[in-house]
């Protein structure tokens, strides 16, 4: 079996957070990999390997530079509408 190095890229399959590993260090006796992407430690041992970067595909309609225009579009009843379509996880 391979193990994680940096350079490696890697999957942390309970969150789908995905990223280059670039360093690799040991708390307690566990073995972490800090993911480039995020700046966060994953213990090694529950880091899938893959053979590229997974970017996660962006959600909802407005993205990217479209997405700012958008936002800053908004005026106050557009973003208490834009909430109060929230529901499932995140709904308060």
């Amino acid at each position: 079996m391979e193990s994680v190095a940096v350079g490696s890229f890697v999957r942390y399959p309970r969150t789908g957070t995905s990223g280059r590993v670039d360093s690799v260090e040991f708390f307690d006796g566990e073995e972490f990999a800090r993911i480039e992407e995020t700046g966060l430690y994953y213990r090694t041992d529950t880091l899938i390997l893959t053979d590229k970067y997974e970017k996660r595909a962006e959600r909802g309609e407005h993205s990217g530079i479209e997405g700012l225009k958008y936002e800053k579009s908004l005026d106050s009843d557009g973003i208490k509408d834009a909430f109060d379509k929230v529901d499932g996880v995140g709904a308060g």
